[in-house]
């Protein structure tokens, strides 16, 4: 495919800023209001060239918007050990498919370190800050930068006061609140470990804090220093939180991303099923669960993140996050932007970690809280589908993802469609018939055939989904059928596919026009015909 190249989007007076400390090349944007970059799409593919790296820097962006986006920050991945922050000559390329504009900045600003910039925020890297979750312990982990000639000479006897805030966000995703701040105290310890600052705090039970009905993120440690005789405050942030003293249930866990949901299935191994044994028998377990996908940048900030109402109890092996939650909650208002937030997200689920946090809590208080990353993360190759119901069958409409070679129904396929209905949000409970079939290349419909009963039970569900799985027993898709379309199932005709009804119809009106053009024609000719009896008439 040929880019089109649409010229100057952003002139000379472009800065950009390079950060050793955060590992980051940002932008200041200068827009030229060029009428043909509007076509520029919310998903970008960044590309920065600089004179101080053999390689090209690659970022992507997916909330991007000409008219209104001013900057952006693109992480400069292992230049922990270059000179990149010393570049003179930047060049910048944004693209998509179709098309490509460059930036040449008129200025490069190398940032100076800041009494905030002394530790390393979350970065795709083992050393890094971080926050450790214990059910009796909140661990602080800050790791040094070596960019503050404070930190380098820093003692522990130099640091008269430190605190730990933890702050949730909003579903909104518009601001952070604070929840809980943790000061310094006789409970609380602080040491210098192997380039880590590290604080500690006992408590009860630190559990509740990460109960799920709030989206707990944006961990920040302030330490007050000593240095020169004068106090100095400094500060280190993350937002990735480790759960160390509950081992993972899970062996390994994918991820099969569709435009309504997330469908996240899981490798139970020995601890899961001790987990599940015991919580089988537990009466009074509630459950919560929120998957948040964070930024492979330098803050490893949330990009989204979505809910379930589903029970996590480590019986099942597949669970969902899903926009439909919001409707069923009362919340529509944020439907939209959990359906926005996946488009963004299947075109850029790569440069995305994703992360679930599960909370078990008995008799009010959280027992159980996991922490775990998801191993695989792809997109699905349907992205929409309806239904259509007839007297004796249900016909399954696909709409599948254009411009995706590796989806599985661009060749023949052996599939086992799988028709599960619900009429609770908790748990899929029934289902209804499973065909065994070879798809065609992208084949657009199915029809299954069922009993009247149960054509009319599925009509009746409030959750209609058919299940795709392959013969090595993955779960390729998940088509949900949330436009469900009903028909008049006693109307004899509806028993017939939709294509079927348009040929037939197609025929009809071919042999209505066969029929008026032979009458016109007949007419012609009497027409002609009688102009020559009358003109034999007239001679004789």
């Amino acid at each position: 495919i040929t880019q089109t190249n649409l010229g100057t989007c952003f002139n000379e007076f472009t800065e950009v800023e390079l950060s050793k400390a955060k590992s980051s090349i940002c932008l200041k944007l200068s827009n030229t209001q060029n009428e043909m970059c509007n076509v520029l799409p919310r998903g970008l593919k960044v590309e920065a060239t600089l004179d101080q790296l053999v390689t090209t820097q690659v970022g992507y962006l997916n909330t991007f918007s000409y008219q209104t986006t001013t900057g952006f920050c693109i992480k400069c991945e292992n230049c922990e050990n270059t000179n990149f922050q010393n570049s003179q000559s930047v060049q910048i390329k944004l693209s998509t498919v179709n098309y490509v504009t460059y930036i040449n900045p008129g200025v490069v600003y190398r940032q100076k370190y800041s009494d905030s910039d002394c530790f390393y925020q979350y970065r795709n890297n083992s050393f890094r800050s971080v926050l450790e979750v214990e059910k009796t312990k909140l661990t602080f982990k800050a790791a040094i930068n070596g960019e503050c000639p404070i930190t380098n000479t820093m003692l522990v006897s130099d640091i008269q006061d430190y605190k730990i805030d933890l702050n949730y966000i909003d579903e909104m995703q518009v601001g952070y609140s604070l929840q809980e701040t943790f000061t310094k105290d006789l409970t609380s310890t602080i040491a210098m470990q192997d380039n880590y600052v590290v604080v500690q705090f006992a408590g009860a039970n630190f559990y509740n804090y990460f109960n799920g009905s709030r989206i707990t993120s944006n961990f920040q440690l302030t330490l007050k220093v000593l240095s020169d005789s004068i106090l100095r405050t400094l500060q280190a942030k993350t937002h990735i939180f480790n759960v160390t003293d509950a081992p993972v249930g899970y062996d390994y866990v994918s991820c099969n991303i569709n435009p309504n949901e997330f469908q996240v299935t899981s490798t139970r191994n020995a601890v899961g099923d001790s987990y599940r044994n015991t919580l089988m028998n537990s009466q009074n377990a509630k459950t919560s669960s929120r998957m948040m996908l964070v930024s492979y940048d330098t803050s490893g900030a949330i990009q989204a993140s979505y809910p379930t109402d589903e029970v996590f109890t480590f019986q099942s092996l597949t669970n969902y996050f899903y926009c439909r939650y919001y409707i069923e909650n009362n919340r529509s208002d944020l439907y939209d932007v959990c359906k926005t937030n996946i488009s963004d997200v299947l075109e850029n689920y790569r440069t995305l970690l994703p992360i679930v946090t599960q909370a078990i809590t008995i008799n009010g208080e959280v027992a159980y809280l996991f922490q775990y990353q998801i191993n695989y993360m792809k997109r699905g190759c349907i992205e929409g589908a309806e239904v259509f119901y007839y007297s004796t069958y249900i016909m399954m409409h696909f709409f599948y993802a254009s411009n995706y070679p590796q989806c599985i129904y661009n060749s023949d396929v052996k599939m086992m469609i799988h028709l599960i209905v619900s009429n609770s949000t908790d748990i899929l409970i029934d289902e209804v018939k499973v065909d065994k079939t070879t798809l065609k290349p992208k084949q657009e419909y199915y029809n299954m055939t069922l009993s009247s009963d149960q054509v009319s039970y599925v009509a009746a569900s409030k959750y209609v989904m058919a299940r795709l799985i392959d013969t090595s027993g993955v779960v390729q898709d998940e088509a949900e059928f949330y436009d469900k379309l009903r028909y008049d199932m006693s109307t004899p005709v509806l028993g017939m596919q939709v294509p079927t009804i348009i040929s037939i119809v197609c025929v009809l009106c071919t042999i209505i026009i066969s029929i008026l053009q032979c009458l016109i024609n007949f007419l012609i000719q009497c027409r002609v015909k009688n102009k020559i009896l009358r003109q034999q008439f007239k001679d004789e």
